[in-house]
Formats: structure tokens, sequence, C-alpha cells
């Protein structure tokens, strides 16, 4: 394709070093370089482009137009996309496509299109509210920190094909070009909460009894909350098949853990959304639940007695190993005080939390050392 045929506004800008972050954030391995031009391979040489570094040379745009068009090929995106993806380089592009069956090219209904960009917001909200603290359902208003997230948020052109809403999320507006940092920026660790969160969903969902034991702990671990589940479940029904896709444009300024690029709900997905919402909501904490572990962590907490400790023991739940939280004073203290000295294990019973993060426990009326011979269980009031 032609540099003619795309906008040579978001080309203008274009630079050699914007182009090579863009392919190295990509998987491509750069092979050799000289001061004039880059050589990168994909896929152990399945694919091969050049990327020219002096704009003074006479062929320099036809070079870099059939090397931009090479990679739009290989990516099976719109070249006008890609070029825009490359000059984002401080933001994570976060990409929602929905089908609504347009009856006229580039529409969609007034309705459905506000549903969709209120949605998007819920969704932009909620993995934010989860990465700053994970819940099963948010109703007060957002911390700074969300806010100041949200606030940062901005929305891209709009795109061929289907319906495309392009949310362009800072991960560091502020650097020089090609600067690279680390993963600690809350953007970027939002963008990776929405791509755990929409990649679990997607799998577990697609368990018949799913929805009859969901492992409400560890949805919210995963930063699903009934938040999160009605407002894609608002962007699903703006879509005429009921299905959404995300696709993420990970800005290469900065390091991440996750490859994860495009991730489909299908209708079997989307349509357990508002049930799973439910289920979140209406979650309890579960009264005269038994647990056996070790102590791994004994403090003092803020504003407490000398007597008072905050506890965190390590025990197994529907089998998975999980860490639980809870506060104890007096003899419970003088026992937990010994399993941790020992790295004996102690036996509890109280009410479980499962929608805090880490689990919770309180109500305690039950709290042993089992090293050894067990002893007589000690009762609290």
């Amino acid at each position: 394709m032609s540099l003619a045929l795309v906008d040579r506004a978001l080309f203008s800008g274009l630079e050699a070093t914007d182009v090579e972050a863009y392919l190295r954030a990509t998987g491509w391995n750069p092979t050799r370089e000289n001061e004039h031009v880059s050589y990168w391979e994909f896929g152990q040489g399945r694919a091969r482009v050049l990327v020219p570094r002096a704009p003074r040379l006479v062929d320099y745009y036809d070079v870099l137009s059939d090397s931009l068009a090479q990679i739009a090929r290989l990516e099976d995106r719109d070249l006008n996309q890609v070029i825009f993806d490359i000059n984002i380089t401080w933001a994570d592009i976060i990409r929602i496509h929905v089908d609504p069956t347009l009856e006229r090219s580039g529409t969609i209904a007034l309705r459905r299109g506000v549903a969709l960009y209120d949605g998007t917001l819920g969704v932009a909200s909620s993995c934010a509210r989860s990465t700053h603290h994970p819940q099963n359902v948010y109703s007060a208003r957002p911390p700074g920190v969300v806010s100041d997230y949200l606030d940062a948020l901005s929305l891209g052109h709009t795109e061929g094909g289907s319906y495309v809403i392009t949310v362009l999320a800072p991960i560091a507006p502020n650097r020089a070009r090609g600067e690279r940092i680390g993963t600690s920026v809350f953007s970027r660790q939002v963008t990776q909460t929405l791509v755990e969160s929409l990649s679990f969903l997607r799998q577990t969902s697609e368990a018949q009894d799913f929805l009859s034991a969901p492992d409400v702990g560890e949805l919210i671990g995963r930063g699903i909350s009934a938040n999160l589940c009605d407002s894609l479940a608002m962007i699903a029904d703006a879509s005429n098949d009921l299905a959404v896709q995300f696709e993420i444009s990970w800005g290469p300024e900065m390091d991440r853990r996750s490859e994860t690029r495009n991730v489909v709900l299908s209708p079997e997905v989307t349509t357990r959304l508002p049930v799973l919402s439910e289920i979140l909501r209406v979650a309890q904490p579960e009264p005269g639940v038994e647990l056996t572990g070790s102590i791994v962590r004994l403090e003092n907490y803020p504003g407490a007695s000398a007597d008072d400790f905050a506890l965190a023991m390590r025990a197994t739940i529907d089998g998975r190993l999980r860490t639980i939280t809870f506060d104890m004073g007096g003899e419970a203290r003088d026992i937990a005080a010994a399993a941790w000295q020992t790295g004996g294990a102690v036996h509890c019973r109280g009410t479980l939390d499962r929608t805090r993060r880490p689990y919770r426990l309180s109500d305690i009326d039950i709290f042993e050392s089992i090293e050894g011979d067990a002893t007589t269980p000690q009762l609290f009031d």
C-alpha cells in the first residue's frame, strides 16, 4: 500500500526510532544495522523488513512505505492503524470492536453509541479500582489515583471496519523518545488488570458449572467486579452479535509482563455477565469456616495496643493455597507467636470474607496450635 493512501498527518512526525521501538515491542528482532538502516526479522525469519534511518536519502519514504505496508499485512491490520500506533509510543492503546451490523457504513444507532461509550468508561473505571483495591463491587466515589487515571485517558480517531472505540492510556507522556521505564506506572497496571480479567472471563466461562459454583475470591483477585461485568454487558448490548473484541497495543516506551494483544468475549461469555454481576453483588462472608495452616506474618498494626496483633496465615481453600488475614490478641496472640517462631501449624474457625484481598477471617471462636499432639481447642467469646 502506498503512503499516498494513508493519512499523511500521522506519517509526518514518524521517526526511525519510533518504528524500531514498535517492532521490538511486537516481537520483531533486530539482525543487523548501520547508520543508514536497520534490519529486522519476525518468527525465525518468516518475515523480514528494513527500517531506513536517513531521511535525507532520496528513496527514504519509498522504503519506509514498503516496510510499513509489510508490517500491516503481517498483522492483518489497516496501515493507518499501524502508523497511528507507531506514533503513540507514550500510551497503551485499547481498541474495543463491536459489530452493530451497520445499516449505513460507519454509523451506529445513537442510543447504542452512548451505551458503548458509557460502558467503555465503566470498564476503565472498574479496572482502575480493582488495580487500586480489589473487591466485589464498588459504590463509593473513586479514590484520587483512579480519578487521575480516568482524567488522563483520551479518545483516538475513528477507524473503519467494525465500530471501534480507541482509548489512549498514557504511560509516559513526558518521557524523551526511546527512554524505556519499568512496569510500576499505575496506568500500565490498569491495562494489565484489564487483559488479565478479560482473559480469565473468556477461559473460565467455557466451563459448564462456572455460574453454579464460581470462586468469588478468584474472580476478585483477577480484577473482576460486578461493576466490570455490568460495563462489559453494556458494551456487548451495543453489538449485534453480542461479541466484543479488545485489542491492546502496548506502548513500547515501557516494559510489560503480558504478550496478549487480542481478547474476544463471545456471546457465550457476554450473556453470562449479568448473572455473574449479581453473584458478585450478593457475595457475603461465610460463617463457621475452619482453616488449618501456618502463620506467615505477625505484627502490631497501626493504632493497636501492645497486645493486639495483625496476623496472616497460609491455608488451602477449595484446593488453592490462600493468604488469610485476621487480628488477634490475648491467648491467641501467644499461640500465634509460638507457631510463628516454630513453624508449627494452627487451626482456627471464624467467618471468612472472600470479597477481601487477601481473604479476611473475623468472629474467630476457635484458635489452636496443632504442632505435635493436637491441643484442646481454645474458645474465645
